[in-house]
């Protein structure tokens, strides 16, 4: 089992992992909030290296890697977008 502790923003919802870049990746819902955002964190170290925010909206919930194509995914419970 592998265990990381590491902050990350308010309410993580779920994670993801990119095989490509060895980092992991958490949607954090902001309920009451603004925005919500993603955590970007190096497993190697436990530390968060950057949160995106912005196009992320209030409430991302979901989130996986597409490793075929390198791209990352997040869903959007209250706006219903990805």
């Amino acid at each position: 089992m592998i265990v990381i502790i590491a902050n990350v923003g308010v309410n993580p919802r779920e994670l993801a992992y990119n095989s490509n870049n060895g980092l992991v990746y958490v949607a954090n819902t902001y309920f009451g909030q603004a925005s919500g955002s993603v955590s970007v964190i190096d497993p190697n170290t436990n530390q968060v290296i950057k949160v995106i925010t912005g196009s992320i909206g209030r409430q991302p919930t979901g989130i996986t890697y597409d490793s075929i194509h390198n791209k990352l995914y997040v869903t959007n419970q209250l706006e219903s977008f990805v």
